[in-house]
């Protein structure tokens, strides 16, 4: 009995004795494929230093981008963490077939057509860029004549934070179909404390769709603390015409086609948009089907031709839900105009409006449409419950007066329920 336990004893210490063993194969294999910190004790593969300023694209130890060609290698590595380290400037010279001191290349310069955006809808985006707080400025983006998603992000599925985009240009020419924005081109991830700071002037033929937004031109995720500050004039030269009949052309100061959530994202500036470049216009979201939570705007819109269209200081159009927002801008619109949303087929609640509202008549062959104008919506066939409004709100038949106007302080045309309102 005895020498059996002791028996079993010496095959208890002969295991101890492999397994470790095999544990000093491990360390020893880690070693050598390691760049491994004894003192730390904490292992890191080896950096990155040739595409960008260092790092391993991880969360805990990201990409460092320091210039315009770091920057452009994100492109390469979708699924990575990256962080900006200090401004960017791009400068004309970027974007031309031929470069100074920069390595010019099909992926950067896009054969002088501008920055070619980075992932597409096949290949997105899913990782983290943190701008760190710093600025990039001077992006020079062409919308193609194909589908397509423009900004400094194609489509992204990941998160994008931090980040101060100034003095870029956004191009746009003829096209079925696409989305343009200023930072993501369409975003189902997170796009978090970022803001677009802009003076842009643009006169472009547009025959098909557009979703133009200054943060996201398509949004199916979250879009939270944003600021948009810009004056913008945008015009297009091209008849009604020659506009397919199911086009749309739809603009925010934040998203333009909102299907997820908008919130505590803030705008200032003017819009002032001409001919018929976009339908309609809203200072936080061009049309909204998902959610806007605690938004402000304080940019003036205003629509110089007579083209119909809905506008709106915090949506052109809902069918979703605002919710504790406040409109302090100033809205001209053709046809609907409202201080919270030109169009209300959703639920407004929580929310006020401050501004100066008026709609003019629009005028067609077939004769002449109502100017509505609302402190809370244009029109309004759905809910607006809890909302206030302290602006003046106009509504122009015409100087014939052959025009029907619809003026109201909560809603200038009612077909829906309205709650609790002063």
């Amino acid at each position: 009995y005895i020498m059996l336990i002791k028996k079993n004893k010496g095959r208890k210490a002969g295991r101890n004795r492999i397994i470790q063993g095999l544990s000093m194969i491990m360390v020893l294999a880690l070693i050598m494929t390691s760049s491994f910190n004894y003192h730390g004790m904490v292992a890191y593969a080896e950096e990155n230093t040739t595409q960008f300023a260092g790092g391993e694209g991880t969360e805990a130890n990201p990409y460092r981008i320091e210039t315009p060609a770091q920057l452009n290698q994100a492109r390469f590595y979708l699924d990575s963490a990256f962080i900006l380290m200090n401004d960017i400037t791009f400068t004309t010279a970027h974007f031309n077939s031929t470069a100074g001191d920069e390595p010019t290349g099909e992926n950067f310069y896009n054969s002088g057509s501008g920055w070619r955006a980075i992932g597409t809808a096949e290949y997105p985006f899913t990782g983290t860029f943190d701008g760190n707080g710093h600025v990039i400025s001077g992006i020079y983006a062409i919308a193609p004549q194909t589908y397509d998603k423009r900004g400094l992000f194609g489509c992204s599925s990941g998160t994008i934070k931090n980040l101060e985009l100034t003095n870029g240009m956004l191009s746009f020419t003829s096209t079925y179909k696409y989305s343009m924005g200023s930072l993501v081109g369409s975003n189902s991830g997170t796009i978090d404390n970022c803001s677009w700071t802009m003076d842009l002037a643009t006169q472009q033929a547009i025959t098909g769709t557009l979703y133009f937004g200054c943060i996201a031109s398509y949004n199916e995720g979250l879009v939270n603390q944003c600021t948009g500050s810009s004056n913008l004039l945008l015009t297009q030269d091209i008849s009604q015409t020659n506009i397919s009949s199911n086009a749309q052309k739809i603009g925010g100061g934040i998203v333009g086609f909102n299907k997820g959530t908008v919130s505590n994202c803030a705008t200032e500036g003017s819009t002032q948009v001409a001919n018929t470049f976009l339908q309609s216009f809203g200072g936080v979201a061009g049309s909204n089907d998902g959610n806007i939570i605690s938004c402000d705007n304080a940019m003036n819109v205003s629509k110089s031709s007579a083209q119909l269209g809905y506008y709106g200081g915090i949506a052109a159009s809902n069918q979703g839900l605002i919710d504790g927002c406040s409109n302090v801008g100033k809205i001209v619109g053709y046809r609907e105009a409202g201080g919270i949303a030109g169009y209300n087929g959703g639920k407004i609640q929580l929310s006020n409006n401050q501004g100066a509202v008026s709609a003019v008549i629009s005028f067609s062959e077939a004769g002449f449409y109502e100017a509505v104008a609302g402190g809370i919506a244009g029109q309004n066939t759905n809910i607006i419950s809890k909302c206030y409004n302290t602006g003046l709100i106009e509504a122009d038949g015409g100087y014939d007066l052959k025009g029907k106007a619809y003026a109201g302080g909560i809603a200038g045309y009612h077909l829906g329920s309205i709650f609790a309102w002063y």
